[in-house]
């Protein structure tokens, strides 16, 4: 990232990101990891584009105890 790339977005302080988004979805990851248990890496990919495309908000929060994105170990 940086000047070569300037339309890709910079990572935000949680600061900044609490302030411009008062308005958050919180957003359960539980559920979505059990429906990819048996995913490749490519559907699970996928599956999160699709879910937070139809979510439809910009400020979405994952919480800390989802764990990771997918986790079968």
């Amino acid at each position: 990232m940086g000047p070569e790339y300037p339309g890709i977005p910079r990572p935000v302080s949680r600061e900044y990101f609490d302030r411009v988004c008062s308005d958050k979805f919180i957003f359960d990851a539980d559920g979505l990891k059990r429906e990819l248990q048996h995913a490749t890496g490519a559907q699970i990919t996928r599956a999160w584009v699709q879910k937070l495309d139809a979510i439809g908000h910009q400020c979405v929060v994952i919480p800390k105890q989802s764990g990771h994105i997918y986790d079968n170990m």
